[in-house]
């Protein structure tokens, strides 16, 4: 591995003896992030090993990497009890000149089927260029690099990486990534990398209805019962996918809505708004701060970007008044969703 990957990798760190510790990145100021002991509390390369030091500043472990794979290989110093270090990710980083931005780096935190990709495109536009990995709660980390656009979403487990998801952020360079985050503290930790975070948000009855064209002619079946509500017509089926995806995708949906109605500082995006162009003056301030001038480059994209494909945007046939009946409006109110659609200010 080159040096300078070294700081724009997430290591999965631990020993053969006893399994893995945590996962970790490598500051370029020498302090390790996401990983918190006293034997690893800095780190530096000297005589081209890669030396892990105390509080006190006294080597803990040292290592040499394997040019072949890029794992580090290493044991606690004076013993020879084994230690590793393991690449699970690698930004990209494609030609960024990070001087000439402000802001590290962008997440779109959005509701499903808000404009996730559309935003993608705008980003990209602007200079801030997409590393192509998608985030969920937790752990959930998918990456779509070098995937056709076609393929994206259709079968997600084929991509899936799990670590701790403010790792991603603390290894991009002026890029942005996307994502459904439902967690406030997660968030709060992507701020806190000086992330700039766009949350995204949509009437709930038209990301449902979305979510469901979008699985139902996308994503791959997951197992038999959710092939058996695609073999419905009409109403049927999307009362069968309401209930199939209740407790899945429809439960994340309302945990992502339900933190954002009580997030204090969004710098908030209405997807209809963005449809035309729109933002609040308050977004376009923010906007400003982070770069001069952006606030009109982003607005433009916008425009530029409106009604051009996406990976996961599929044109349906079938409108909200065609299946929304007075069975599925009820759901909409037992759920829940009806008065968080009413918290977002729908």
């Amino acid at each position: 591995m080159e040096y300078q990957k070294l700081t724009q990798t997430i290591f999965s760190y631990g020993s053969p003896c006893n399994g893995q510790y945590g996962h970790l990145v490598l500051r370029e100021d020498g302090s390790v992030y996401g990983y918190s002991h006293p034997n690893e509390h800095s780190w530096a390369i000297k005589n081209n090993q890669l030396l892990f030091q105390s509080l006190s500043g006294a080597i803990t472990s040292r290592y040499t990497v394997c040019a072949d794979s890029g794992v580090w290989q290493g044991h606690s110093e004076g013993q020879k009890w084994p230690l590793y270090l393991m690449p699970l990710l690698t930004n990209s980083r494609r030609n960024v000149d990070v001087a000439d931005n402000k802001a590290q780096a962008f997440l779109v935190n959005s509701i499903p089927k808000s404009g996730t990709y559309y935003l993608e495109a705008v980003l990209d536009e602007i200079g801030y260029p997409s590393e192509r990995i998608h985030l969920g709660s937790g752990d959930i980390v998918d990456d779509y690099r070098d995937m056709p656009d076609d393929q994206l979403h259709v079968a997600p487990a084929s991509v899936r990486l799990r670590c701790p998801v403010d790792l991603v952020a603390a290894i991009l360079q002026g890029q942005h990534i996307v994502g459904h985050i439902e967690h406030r503290h997660i968030i709060d930790k992507m701020r806190a990398l000086d992330i700039c975070v766009l949350t995204v948000i949509r009437n709930l009855r038209d990301v449902l209805m979305s979510l469901y064209h979008f699985k139902l002619n996308t994503v791959l079946p997951l197992d038999t019962a959710d092939r058996m509500w695609r073999k419905l017509e009409g109403r049927a089926r999307l009362h069968a996918f309401l209930v199939y995806y209740h407790d899945k995708d429809l439960q994340h949906i309302r945990l992502i809505a339900e933190m954002i109605a009580n997030d204090n500082n969004p710098m908030l995006l209405r997807y209809e708004e963005l449809c035309q162009g729109v933002v609040s003056s308050a977004v376009t301030e923010k906007l400003e701060q982070f770069n001069p001038g952006m606030a009109r480059q982003f607005l433009d994209a916008l425009k530029n970007q409106y009604g051009q494909p996406t990976p996961t945007h599929r044109p349906s046939d079938i409108s909200r008044t065609d299946v929304w009946d007075d069975s599925v409006e009820q759901y909409f109110i037992d759920s829940g969703m009806d008065a968080l659609n009413r918290a977002l200010g729908y």
